[in-house]
């Protein structure tokens, strides 16, 4: 068995503001499935780019196969546990921190593309969304509270789209 491999190159030009990197990298590997194994590769272009100096923007896109243990649900197998699906997406973020205030809105998507002659069963996944917004609060350096609303979206084939609603509370303590 071929042990996944993982590798990024990256640029980090000076800006006025900060430091801009723009990456590329790629990951391969095996994955056991039900009648064998089935090869898991993925290539990623991401970037963090400072666009003012309490501005910053994140962001990644990916295409890759076989995604479902980087928690993409652009993993789904066709009729053939052996014949990866291919999948893309990715997310965009900015995020303004005027001080001790954190304001963070983003938005992500990932979808799988059916091979070709493949026709996705009943219940597949063909397409996910999320949009968030999320407000943090420094009170000291390694100490961070934080609120967050996200809404999720996913289509399936021959079944209505379901959205969700999250709310999360989050308390960051570093040691």
């Amino acid at each position: 068995m071929v042990p996944s491999l993982e590798a990024r190159a990256y640029v980090a030009p000076k800006l006025p503001f900060g430091t801009a990197t723009l990456g590329l990298s790629g990951h391969y590997g095996r994955e056991h499935v039900s009648v064998g194994t089935t090869d898991i590769w993925a290539a990623v272009l991401d970037l963090n780019v400072t666009v003012a100096e309490k501005v910053t923007v994140k962001g990644e896109a990916f295409y890759g196969a076989n995604l479902d243990g980087f928690s993409s649900n652009a993993s789904i197998s066709g009729p053939d546990p052996k014949q990866a699906t291919p999948g893309r997406g990715g997310w965009l973020q900015i995020a303004y921190r005027p001080g001790k205030l954190g304001l963070m809105v983003g938005a992500g998507m990932d979808n799988p593309i059916a091979p070709s002659g493949v026709t996705f069963a009943n219940g597949t996944v063909t397409s996910n969304a999320a949009v968030y917004a999320a407000v943090t609060w420094t009170f000291a350096p390694k100490f961070v509270a934080g609120v967050e609303y996200d809404w999720l979206m996913t289509e399936r084939v021959a079944t209505p789209t379901r959205t969700a609603h999250y709310t999360n509370l989050s308390l960051q303590v570093g040691f």
